[in-house]
């Protein structure tokens, strides 16, 4: 019996589906659930949809903002 061929899957719109963020999304999540962001959570897929550049949030752009700063504080005080 021949063996079976297997066709690599390569995204529609040809980028990298699996990107390294950095814990950005997670901290997105994380941020967006303080009260002075809103107070509720929002999902970890559309924070990696939004990092992705799937979508466009004006809410989730300062969610961005703070979530990035806050992992650059954490990286200079691991250094």
């Amino acid at each position: 019996m021949a063996k079976p061929k297997y066709r690599k899957r390569v995204s529609s719109n040809g980028r990298k589906r699996r990107r390294d963020h950095g814990g950005l999304p997670q901290m997105m999540v994380a941020v967006s659930a303080e009260p002075e962001y809103g107070g509720k959570a929002r999902s970890l897929t559309s924070a990696y949809k939004y990092c992705d550049g799937d979508f466009v949030s004006a809410p989730m752009e300062r969610i961005k903002r703070e979530a990035m700063r806050r992992l650059a504080l954490l990286q200079e005080d691991a250094a």
